[in-house]
């Protein structure tokens, strides 16, 4: 009876919150790291909306197209549609396994293996909008 509480316990903790206590079992680390994939996706989703503005407002304020140059290639979309989603999703259970081989019978590391992944991740996505942010400010500084 007090180890099926035990498992509730860690079931309902937060986001952040480690599987810690007596025994704590692989398949109990693949389960805390799959109840947080639909929102690694979903932060995943905003970063890339929200850096691809940025990239597009920054690149269009630079007026480094010319002649009808596209923003984007039309093939960089699938390729943003189809193969990215699925490399994100493989490094996501690259986590799992790291926390897996990492994690003693008394504790996961979940939460800091997550927040280091979700780091990296975003950087990775940003990468084009800070680039050309830094481009256009070093525009805007050279003409003044």
């Amino acid at each position: 009876m007090v180890e099926n509480n035990f498992a509730a316990d860690r079931e309902a903790s937060g986001l952040f919150q480690p599987l810690v206590g007596p025994n704590v079992t692989r398949t109990e680390i693949w389960k805390w790291w799959e109840q947080r994939r639909f929102f690694y996706n979903l932060l995943i989703v905003a970063a890339t909306v929200v850096s691809f503005v940025l990239y597009a407002f920054c690149i269009r304020q630079a007026n480094v197209l010319v002649g009808g140059e596209d923003l984007v290639e039309p093939i960089a979309y699938l390729f943003a549609l189809t193969v990215l989603p699925v490399f994100w999703n493989l490094c996501y259970c690259l986590g799992s396994l790291v926390d897996i081989c990492m994690s003693s019978d008394q504790r996961s590391f979940g939460p800091e293996i997550w927040k280091v992944g979700m780091t990296i991740s975003i950087a990775v996505i940003s990468i084009p909008a800070i680039y050309w942010g830094l481009y256009l400010l070093h525009q805007q500084i050279k003409t003044r």
